[in-house]
């Protein structure tokens, strides 16, 4: 008699936990300890299930600031609740192939944050306003906007095709090498420390790659996080 194996209970969004602490290794070091957070979040991409319905794409939003090697898998595991529990606009159960977990690249300042929030306040109390907000939301938008400092610069390419005369042209024009580079469902991020890239090499950059097609250059962004599923694509460090 064959065994039947149990469908899954919980969305399945972890695949290499390796990986998970490895990026945490490589990126989540920088910055004050005492200040930075990173932001983790839920994505839902309606383009890789058109049957979702979303007008917000980002949510499940955590401050997150690692403190062991394990810290990071904790907190994402944290994401995998019982399927049916994520549901889209229409209250229609989202499945695991629409969903991607991504991590701020960047520290965020939690002092420019708690200002700004706090700013925010006493400006709608002063006003008399009464429209309601969540405090706890309204600060994390501003952590969202606030970089603490900006180690990294991300070259996104939407377009796996583009991997390899990118890499020749910016090997011809003697690029330092990148931090590491991140095999997405879609492309390849490519992240280097800026403090390795000097003037011209920004310059061509942002003036030059920056303007072609399936490629986009950006200094604070989020991206998926190695060893985690992204829409159905185990998302992955790679060896240039």
């Amino acid at each position: 008699m064959e065994s039947k194996t149990n469908p899954p209970t919980h969305y399945s969004l972890i695949w290499d936990e390796e990986q998970i602490r490895h990026y945490e290794e490589q990126v989540f070091h920088y910055g004050d300890a005492s200040v930075k957070k990173f932001i983790l979040c839920m994505g839902v991409r309606s383009k890789y299930c058109s049957s979702v319905k979303m007008k917000k794409c980002f949510f499940k939003r955590q401050l997150f600031c690692n403190t062991n090697s394990q810290s990071l898998v904790d907190a994402l595991r944290s994401y995998e609740i019982p399927i049916g529990a994520y549901k889209d606009d229409n209250q229609q159960p989202i499945p695991t192939t629409a969903l991607v977990l991504y991590a701020s690249v960047n520290p965020r300042d939690t002092r420019k944050a708690a200002k700004a929030t706090a700013s925010y306040v006493l400006e709608e109390l002063y006003n008399n306003n009464r429209s309601t907000f969540s405090l706890d939301s309204k600060f994390k938008t501003e952590a969202q906007k606030a970089a603490l400092c900006k180690p990294f610069l991300t070259v996104d390419l939407d377009c796996k095709d583009l991997l390899s005369s990118v890499k020749t042209e910016l090997d011809l024009l003697n690029f330092p090498p990148h931090k590491f580079v991140v095999e997405t469902r879609g492309g390849y991020h490519i992240h280097y420390e800026t403090s390795k890239l000097d003037k011209k090499r920004m310059n061509f950059l942002f003036q030059n790659l920056n303007k072609r097609e399936n490629i986009d250059v950006l200094v604070d962004t989020f991206c998926p996080i190695p060893g985690t599923i992204q829409g159905g694509f185990k998302v992955r460090f790679v060896t240039l």
